[in-house]
């Protein structure tokens, strides 16, 4: 009679075997869904919004249309909104999960009537939606966002001691008023910056 050996070892020894494959598949994914610098795919560089901002900063707003939106913007815009002749915003759609807007930009415009019938259009808000897998990535990018403002610098300073933040400033070279708001949240496993600009004249 053949006694029949049993490797009471081999379940476990496949269990330890998924599982460190399903650890392995973990990780993949998790590489998979950053960008370069530890970003969330899909989601832009906040040093080259900045640089972007800054020229935004420089520019008069009651003179920049869509076009030179656009052409300042380091990502793609399109419009919404829109008309035969005139768009009230553009955005960009970086990273959008489940309907929800992890990383994106919107332009929002208001116009004034020429003497000839035409209409010219006004930036007025710039909001900027920024994810990233800690809230210190999104602290950095509000930080980084705010460069080209004119944030005092202890308000620069005091950026992520509250997750939510309103400045107001005047600019009376440009007869114009500012408003900042910046919101730090965590939504759906990641933790998502708002960030809006303001101006309008006096």
């Amino acid at each position: 009679m053949t006694e029949s050996i049993v490797d009471y070892s081999y379940p476990k020894r496949c269990a330890t075997r998924l599982l460190v494959f399903l650890g392995i598949l973990a990780l993949a994914c998790s590489l998979n869904s950053q960008a370069a610098g530890g970003r969330l795919k899909g989601c832009p560089d906040p040093d080259a919004l900045a640089k972007a901002m800054a020229k935004l900063n420089q520019a008069n707003w009651q003179e920049v249309n869509t076009d030179a939106v656009q052409a300042m913007w380091p990502t793609k815009l399109r419009g919404m909104d829109c008309d035969s002749t005139f768009c009230t915003s553009i955005i960009s759609e970086g990273r959008v999960i489940n309907g929800v807007y992890e990383c994106a930009e919107a332009f929002m415009f208001d116009f004034k009537e020429n003497a000839d019938g035409t209409r010219t259009e006004q930036l007025q808000n710039i909001i900027i939606h920024f994810s990233a897998p800690k809230q210190r990535d999104a602290i950095d990018a509000a930080r980084t966002l705010t460069r080209g403002t004119r944030l005092s610098a202890s308000e620069l300073a005091s950026l992520g001691r509250d997750l939510h933040q309103t400045f107001h400033w005047e600019d009376s070279s440009k007869q114009e008023l500012y408003g900042l708001s910046l919101d730090i949240s965590r939504r759906e496993g990641v933790w998502t910056l708002d960030f809006g600009l303001s101006r309008f004249p006096i």
